[in-house]
Parts: structure tokens; sequence; C-alpha cells
């Protein structure tokens, strides 16, 4: 592993990424994002039983104890890490991916045989981090080749990891532990494996260095320039801060016609610590610093001659990297890092000034801070200026001066412009109409506000930019209407009487579910059914392989059941690709990062950033009903044994029954069923059960039954 996972990511299932395409053709002006595409490799097929038969036949013979910790650790792994490539966020046949297996290609030129032991794959995180797996996966983080520098650079990082693989490190950190990361003690989802694996491939001080030690043989082998071993650890030194450190000014959203007052202007900012190191080593992981110096001792006085920062091409590289810098500014957004989104924005724009995407990175971020801050949870997705470091605190100091009200009206006017450049956006729409309608919800009752009373009043700026917008009369007609639909939306105070809000869309509502109830729903798709089976007995307490044979089996009961009842579905499940299924595994990734959006803003309902995507998605399946389901079934130990051998002894007629409950384990079963209308953002949930029973198989086909039923005859 490069650095420990310290970038707090939000734990949910990432959004698809639409098209990949050949590096030197990208229209940056119309950006796409990435997506798997092609061949699904066979990582991604084989399940993680069939991985670990296929490792377990090949153990030699040990000691009994050094093979049970090895069994261990293949079932905990192969588990893992089919969790985290079926999660989505892993790439396949894109441009980012090959471009890195192209790297790998150089360096083990003349090593064939561990090059067929490796597959390399981008991963879609902002992190600045890659890590290798025990059987051959390098994972590098889009947000890695977003920072670095060169070709080179990333020549090393790959030797590093690929030496990781070498030296069996993983399987090493396993057995001299023998237990799992604390954070592994939970129900996981498909949501939040990548800091799993992250925190399990965090190597001693010994591990890492040897790592360096053994990469830097590969690298000096090749033709890559030795300038760029040095400068690679100062990449990961600052691995936390921004990939730019471009001067912020408010001036940005400013107009000619009108400008912010100088105290939204921080006049100096915290200087990035360039001769410290930012992040410390910790009790057994070497900082960035200590590696660079035991590194550049090896250096010394070997010659640079004919070595170079670009192989395949600078012009290649800088491309993946800008690739990689607007999949990094979309993770940001994604993840409510909203100010690291437009700082990285704009910055990019300097380059390309028309892109539509970056524009609209800006718009849904500006968006998401004014939904926060008019609910009073800006915290939640602002860190204060003093935190920064660099010329990123001047932005997000100015977001601190702005008012809820004055942020509302700037998202308002920054979206409504660019909704002119884009009128067919349904998302910039959507955003712009419960910007205002928010406007009359917590701020102002109609555009009497508008009117210009002393040039002291602080509001005064925001006025001549909202009488500067694009199509301004079109945008005070369309203002005026939103301002008393959220005035509408009002909480109802003491002896007033107030309209429904949105009164045509809950009619809608009503309707559509008084139709549900004579005649269920016409079609619904079920998304990647999950089951898992935990043991809270144990240290390592997910019962891998019983967890996946598990799930197989709740999917074909609820097809079976689906067919009897004559039930119109899709079953949408990683459980079901095959290689040319990549289309569907894209569809999985969509739906599940479209649902897992709506839980990290936990019940504030924003517009969804992949709304689009997900209307395409409604168009093709032919519904707007889609089910996320699942069963998670936990073992414990139980409590009170001593009182109830106890009661048995007393009473000896209860002794063969307290026998039993001594000897046997407590169990409980939680069963959740999720229908989320995907158009509307509307959802019902008809399981929220938790029963303190074992999930036998009559109370599967029990859950699987009373589901279909349910959806037949709501």
């Amino acid at each position: 592993m490069i650095r420990p996972f310290t970038y707090s990511v939000c734990r949910g299932i990432w959004i698809i990424f639409l098209c990949s395409g050949i590096v030197t053709g990208q229209d940056f002006d119309h950006y796409q994002r990435l997506r798997p595409a092609g061949i699904i490799p066979q990582d991604f097929l084989l399940s993680s039983s069939e991985k670990y038969e296929r490792e377990l036949s090949r153990l030699e013979a040990e000691s009994r104890e050094e093979r049970k910790a090895r069994v261990a650790f293949y079932q905990e792994s192969f588990y893992f890490m089919n969790q985290l490539l079926l999660s989505g966020k892993v790439l396949f046949n894109d441009s980012v991916s090959n471009y890195v297996s192209e790297v790998a290609d150089i360096l083990l030129k003349d090593q064939p045989d561990l090059r067929a032991s490796l597959r390399f794959y981008a991963v879609k995180s902002p992190s600045t981090n890659a890590f290798a797996s025990n059987n051959g996966l390098i994972l590098v983080n889009l947000g890695l080749i977003a920072k670095l520098e060169n070709e080179a650079q990333l020549a090393f990082v790959l030797c590093h990891e690929i030496s990781h693989f070498v030296k069996q490190h993983p399987i090493d950190i396993f057995l001299q532990t023998k237990t799992m990361d604390e954070r592994t003690r939970i129900s996981l989802r498909r949501d939040s494996l990548e800091d799993i694996m992250l925190a399990k491939s965090n190597y001693s001080r010994e591990k890492e260095l040897e790592a360096d030690t053994l990469g830097l043989l590969l690298y000096l082998q090749s033709e890559y320039d030795l300038s760029a071993v040095e400068s690679a650890f100062r990449v990961l030194k600052f691995a936390d801060l921004p990939f730019a450190n471009q001067e912020f000014s408010p001036a940005f959203f400013e107009d000619t016609t009108w400008n912010f007052p100088e105290r939204y202007f921080l006049k100096e900012v915290a200087a990035t610590p360039e001769n410290a190191d930012s992040r410390k080593s910790g009790q057994n992981h070497p900082s960035p610093d200590i590696r660079r110096e035991v590194v550049a001792q090896k250096i010394t006085g070997k010659s640079n001659v004919n070595r170079r920062l670009w192989i395949l091409g600078e012009r290649r590289f800088f491309n993946v990297q800008k690739i990689c810098r607007y999949e990094s500014v979309f993770l940001h957004l994604y993840y409510k890092n909203y100010e690291w989104a437009i700082y990285h924005s704009i910055f990019l724009l300097q380059e390309q000034p028309n892109s539509f995407f970056l524009k609209k990175i800006i718009a849904q971020s500006l968006y998401g801070l004014s939904k926060y801050n008019n609910e009073g949870r800006l915290p939640e997705v602002h860190r204060d200026f003093e935190f920064e470091t660099g010329n990123i605190q001047r932005l997000h100091y100015f977001m601190e001066k702005l008012s809820p009200l004055e942020m509302n009206i700037l998202a308002t006017i920054y979206n409504w412009n660019l909704l002119q450049t884009q009128p067919d956006d349904q998302t910039i729409s959507m955003m712009t109409h419960d910007l205002m309608r928010d406007l009359g919800k917590f701020y102002v009752d109609s555009l009497s506000f508008l009117m210009l009373q002393e040039s002291r009043d602080s509001l005064d700026y925001l006025r001549r930019a909202m009488a500067a917008t694009e199509s301004h009369a079109l945008f005070f007609q369309q203002l005026t209407s939103d301002l008393k639909e959220g005035h509408r939306s009002r909480p109802i105070q003491k002896g007033e009487t107030v309209a429904p809000f949105f009164p045509q869309e809950k009619n809608r509502r009503q309707t559509s579910r008084k139709k549900n109830t004579d005649s269920g729903f016409q079609k619904v798709v079920f998304v990647d059914p999950f089951y898992q089976r935990i043991d809270e007995r144990k240290e390592s307490n997910i019962k891998f392989i019983q967890s996946e044979n598990a799930e197989q089996t709740y999917i074909l009961l609820l097809e079976s059941y689906a067919e009897k009842a004559g039930l119109s579905y899709e079953m949408l499940s990683t459980q079901k690709l095959n290689s040319q299924s990549a289309d569907i595994f894209c569809d999985i990734t969509t739906l599940n990062e479209w649902a897992n959006e709506r839980a990290l803003h936990d019940e504030l309902k924003l517009v969804s950033i992949c709304h689009n995507e997900i209307q395409a998605l409604v168009k093709k399946y032919g519904t707007s009903h889609f089910i996320w389901t699942g069963i998670m079934a936990f073992t414990y130990a139980r409590t009170g044994k001593g009182l109830v051998l106890t009661a048995g002894i007393i009473f000896p007629p209860l002794l063969p029954y307290s026998l039993y409950l001594a000897v046997t384990p407590d169990y409980e079963t939680t069963i959740y069923t999720i229908i989320y209308n995907v158009e509307t953002g509307d959802y019902q949930v008809l399981y929220p059960k938790r029963v303190k029973m074992k999930d036998n198989p009559d109370m599967l086909h029990s859950v699987s039954y009373n589901l279909i039923y349910q959806l037949k005859n709501p």
C-alpha cells in the first residue's frame, strides 16, 4: 500500500460512468464519465468461493495451525475483494486501466510469468492511494493518478505494489496478526469495501520499506527517470491537499454589473508546509519523508543517462491525468465535498473554459451547499476554513461569509444562467426551480424584497446580480411562480392554513398509489439482492462462503415466486453476470449509486446528481419501480446461561430445555425491502422487520413469498 487510507470517503455505492473512449480522442468540452466496457474479466465473474477453492488446492503441506490461518485469510480476502469488484468502484477495459496496464507491460517486459500473474484496474476513488491483493490484483485510485506529475512516478508506484504481491505481504500481515481489523467487525454491503481493503493492506514499516527496496530494483531495470522516484514521495507527502493550489477569488461568480463586498475576500492564506511532513509517521507505518530518504541513498551515484519521464508519451500521460482529474471532481461532488469540487472545477476551467461538465459540477455543488445551509446542516458538508491550507482556504472562507439567503441566491443565479445554455438538461432545470422554491419557503414572500432600499443594504449586490441574469424577464416570471409555491410549503403556524407543497405532484402520487392497490405493480426491477450471515461470537464475524451461497438462494426464491405469481420483473444481480454483461453491470452500479446518494443525504431530498442517467434506465426497463431487498442473519452468544441452568436445576422438568438453551446460540434475522419510484424519489418500505429466529429454509420461503405477494397485491 502506498499510504494509510486517510481520506474520509462517504460509505456508499458509487455513480456509473457513461463512456470510456480513447484517451487521445477525449472531448473534454463534452466530457463523458468513465465506465467499464467490453468483456467482463474473470476477476469479476468468479465467486469468492470458487477463488477460495482454487487457492486452497495450491496449498502445500504445512502445520495445521498455519493452514487454518491461511484458509481464514483466503476466505476473508476473496470475499472482501469480490465485494469491492462488484461494487462498481473498480473499472475494467477503460482508458485509465488500459494505460496503467501498458505501463506495467513496460516494467515487466522481461518477466512474462510475473506479468501473467497480475491484473491492473483503476478504482473510482479521489483518495491518493493504490494497493495489491494476494492473488495479483493491483488497484490504482483515480485520485492518485490525478496528482502524479509524470509517467515515471506512476511506474514507481506500480513497482512498489508489484513488490507487495511478489513478497505476499497481504497474507504475511494476516498470519502475523491472525485477526481482522476492527472496522471489519460490522455488517457490510458493497459500499465501504475500499476502506476495508486499504486498512487491511496498511503494512508495517518493514514491509513498506521492503516493497520500496524491491520495487526500486524493478524500476532500475526500466528506462524511467530516477528523479521521479524521489518526487513520487513528495506527491504522497501532500496527498491530502488539492491537486492544484490556484488562487480563488469570489470574482469568479461576479458579473460586470455587480460584485461581492471586500469582507468576503480572505486576505492571507495558511501556507502549505513545504518543509514539514504533512502526515507524520505512525507507530509502525513510515512517513513519505522517511521512505524518500531511504530510497534516495540507494540511487545516489547511479546514472540517469538515457532515462525518461515518459515512454508511452507525455501527451498520453497528461490526457490520462486530465481524465482522472475530471473523475475526481465528480467524486468530490458525490461524497458531498462540495467546496473541493468547486475549487478543482474552477482550476480545470482555466484550460477548458467551455466545459459544460465542469460548470454543471459547480452548479450541483452550489445547490448542495445551499440545500444543507437552508436546513441548518451546513457543517455536515463544510469544513471551517482554518482547517484548510493553501488557496482553497479562500473558497471556504467565502462560503462561510455568505448568509444562507445569499448562498441560496448565488446558487439560484448560477444554475439559472447555466440552464440558459443547456435548456434541455433536466437536472439543472429541477435544481433551479428547487432553489427558487426554497427562497419562498425559507426567506421571502414575493419579489418585493428585490426593491432597492438603502445603499448600505447588504443584499444590494445580489439584487443587482439577479437583475443581470440571462433572460432576466423569464427569470423573474419563473421566480415569482416558484416563490409562491415555496411559500405555501412553509411549516404551518398556529391558526394558519397553508396550501400543500407540489399539489399536482402529490395528487399524482395518490392516484398512482390507488392504482397499485387495485392491480399491483405493472413491472418491477430487483437491484442486486443482498444476503449476509454474521456470527458475533467470532473475531472474523462474517460467514463468507455461507453469505455468498445464501444470496444465490434468495435470488432464486424471488425469481421462482415471481414466475408463479405472474409478476412482471427483471432481476439485476451481480451473481448472474456473464462475460457479455457489461451493460447490466453498469446499470446495477448506477442504481446502487443513486440509492446510496439518497441515503447519504439522510432524509434531505435533493435532485440526484445522476438524475439524467436514472431517467434513461426508467425508459430502458419500462418501469420507475426499483426494489432493493436484503437479509442479514446474526448469531449471538446467548446471555443469562447461568440463570437458565439454575432454573432447570430448581425445576427438573425444565432441565432438558435449560440445557438446550445453555448450549445453543441466540439468533436474530433482519429483513428489509425498499421500493423506490426513481422518477420522483419517493419510497415505500415493505419489510423493516427484525425477528428473533434463525434464517432457516422455511423462513426464507415465507419472506420471498410474502414479498412477491405484496408486490402483486399491494
